[in-house]
């Protein structure tokens, strides 16, 4: 499971733009794997292939034929529009209008020049005056082409100096934006242990609870959370409850999780009158499970999150992260 996951129903696209030597293709990929998007990586080499030509043959061609530069933008942002991706290019965020987080990558001269040194090898001085060569062409292109000033950057969201972070220290200030503007949630995964309590004739007091961790029972008594306010409970398991109740337990720090009526009976069937062990696994990624353990007998029941039990356990005040 990824750490982290895109809200359910949604698609984000990130746009990552920064000149050669800034770490754009290492980031975008350690990103693109880290939040589990696709990653868009057309370049030159997939052109060549699907034209029947030769990488060497199609950059050539594209030295006096700005057709090919169009190719690969178009397909690019077409490919970008499919689904949740990372796009990584020169143009990235000029010309994916529709991203949802632009981010632009800064390093100094001597800096770039330096990471192209480690990465390829030659002489510094040369790589230097190659990289500020290719620079201006790159800069006149652009602006030929599409009228784009690709030193012109202060619109993005994200503007980062490289030079102080590494990779994995770039892609973490990319994943706190994308968190802040509730484009990316972070995965968790919780297991609350403890007594079970079997609540069989719909009331119980807080004298009956002492010792257990959560109350089980077919419908949720009227006073359940009154009854239970000051003990060690986390939560209760039950069937059919309404919004207004969950929202009463949720108001009081307690976690409510509905099961399908004929699991909550199934419990009943097997556990009522045995000490019963209780495990509440709750992932994110919607493979949450109550599993009951009694002696060498144990059984597994599949439930979904309320939205606000969510918000409960993302409280770190709730009690269950104490």
């Amino acid at each position: 499971m990824n750490e982290y996951k895109v809200p359910e129903g949604k698609k984000i696209r990130i746009a990552i733009s920064g000149k050669s030597g800034c770490g754009n293709t290492t980031v975008s990929t350690l990103l693109a794997k880290k939040i589990g998007i696709k990653l868009i990586n057309y370049t030159f080499r997939q052109l060549a292939e699907e034209e029947g030509l030769t990488l060497s043959e199609i950059i050539e061609k594209a030295k006096n034929d700005d057709s090919f530069d169009i190719k690969i933008d178009t397909k690019q942002v077409d490919m970008a529009m499919q689904d949740s991706c990372v796009l990584s290019s020169r143009l990235a965020i000029w010309m994916l209008k529709e991203a949802d987080l632009k981010v632009y990558l800064y390093a100094n001269e001597e800096q770039r020049a330096n990471r192209i040194f480690n990465r390829e090898g030659g002489d510094i001085e040369q790589i230097k005056t190659f990289t500020a060569m290719r620079d201006q062409e790159d800069t006149n292109r652009y602006e030929r082409i599409y009228k784009i000033n690709n030193n012109n950057y202060d619109f993005v969201d994200l503007f980062i100096d490289t030079g102080p972070y590494n990779p994995d220290e770039i892609v973490e200030i990319i994943i706190k934006k994308l968190v802040e503007k509730n484009l990316l949630w972070r995965n968790k995964m919780v297991n609350y242990s403890g007594k079970a309590f079997f609540c069989g004739d719909d009331s119980f007091t807080k004298s009956d609870i002492i010792g257990t961790r959560f109350v089980i029972a077919k419908t949720l008594c009227d006073d359940a959370a009154t009854n239970a306010e000051g003990s060690n409970l986390l939560g209760f398991i039950f069937s059919n409850c309404s919004q207004e109740k969950k929202a009463e337990l949720y108001a009081k720090g307690f976690l409510g999780i509905d099961l399908d009526k004929k699991n909550a009976e199934d419990m009943f069937r097997i556990f009522k009158d045995k000490d019963t062990d209780c495990s509440v696994i709750i992932n994110e990624d919607g493979i949450s499970k109550v599993k009951l353990i009694s002696g060498s007998l144990s059984k597994s029941y599949p439930f979904k999150l309320n939205d606000l039990d969510k918000k409960l356990i993302e409280n770190p005040s709730w009690r269950g992260n104490k």
